[in-house]
């Protein structure tokens, strides 16, 4: 995939970009009041022409030692607009340029319910309404912020405290086993783009099993997926899993390539630098672009056009 060029004139007069309305100059500040301070978060989440993970770094910093309290990705939610398109995927690219990552925690609150009944008094038409109020604990899961290198020291503690478990259960003497001796039945067997084989078991009772015509179908959209490239082997599927949807190491090449207006397909772009090959919206291409390093970006139908400075 390449990204073409094009003027300064087809990037701003085409296409539904909201430059214009996140160039907003600074609201708020750091320095006085809480209302200040969230017109500064809100500001900082919200613009496209700022410093934005430095300064969400500050404001993360000034909410733990100025109000001590902790922040969660919830929290920085529900300060921007309602209307701001993929809000959580905005937050958490600044949030990865800002060095933090997020922790499951769970909160627990309290909430009063009103039950109310009414009772009939028996061989009369008179009644009595009778209301009840008691106490319910309820749970909710939030996303904690917490700086990424504590949070890999933590891991470390913990994978060192399982790796200590080991040895000791190590040390006791086992029965040995004899290996079992591998199977190799007869499949279907097709190749992932890395080059192995992924091997599939035949179904020849297609016709009277309806287990097996179940899975037969399962197994030709395999097939399709593996050979289209949105399926790979385990081997793959676990590089996968580290490096995540996006290829940006690759996305990065690309962009230090190109500087100055460019436009280029969604539709090639994610079958290119998505792992899963996915063709996600627009919106969602350009909250990651814009997060993996400063640029302007703009949905023109099926296209994308920015501008890298």
């Amino acid at each position: 995939m390449e990204i073409k060029k094009i003027s300064e004139i087809d990037f701003v007069n085409r296409g539904n970009g909201n430059q214009g309305v996140r160039n907003t100059p600074q609201q708020g500040n750091l320095t006085e009041g809480y209302n200040e301070f969230i017109d500064f978060l809100t500001w900082t989440l919200e613009s496209n022409h700022n410093n934005n993970s430095v300064n969400l770094k500050e404001a993360i910093k000034v909410f733990s030692e100025k109000y001590n309290m902790s922040m969660t990705l919830q929290f920085l939610t529900n300060q921007m607009n309602r209307s701001f398109p993929n809000k959580t995927i905005r937050v958490r690219n600044l949030l990865k340029q800002a060095g933090f990552t997020t922790i499951p925690q769970n909160r627990y609150f309290t909430s009063v319910i009103n039950s109310k009944m009414i009772l009939r008094e028996f061989g009369t038409e008179r009644s009595y309404s009778i209301g009840h109020t008691y106490r319910r604990l309820n749970q909710e899961q939030m996303d904690l912020l917490i700086d990424k290198k504590q949070h890999e020291d933590q891991m470390a503690k913990i994978k060192l405290n399982f790796e200590e478990m080991d040895i000791e259960r190590s040390k006791k003497p086992t029965k040995l086993e004899a290996p079992k001796p591998e199977l190799d039945y007869p499949g279907i067997e097709v190749s992932c783009k890395c080059g192995k084989t992924i091997k599939l078991p035949l179904t020849p009772n297609l016709e009277t099993n309806k287990a097996e015509a179940l899975v037969y179908g399962i197994y030709c959209s395999f097939i399709n997926d593996v050979e289209a490239g949105r399926k790979v082997c385990s081997s793959c599927q676990i590089e996968i899993d580290k490096e995540g949807v996006w290829k940006n190491e690759m996305i990065m090449a690309l962009l230090k390539d190109h500087k100055g207006y460019g436009i280029f397909n969604i539709e090639e772009f994610c079958k290119e630098f998505r792992n899963d090959k996915k063709i996600v919206c627009g919106t969602t291409i350009t909250n990651h672009l814009e997060g993996l390093m400063p640029m302007d970006c703009k949905v023109s139908k099926d296209n994308i056009k920015l501008l890298v400075r």
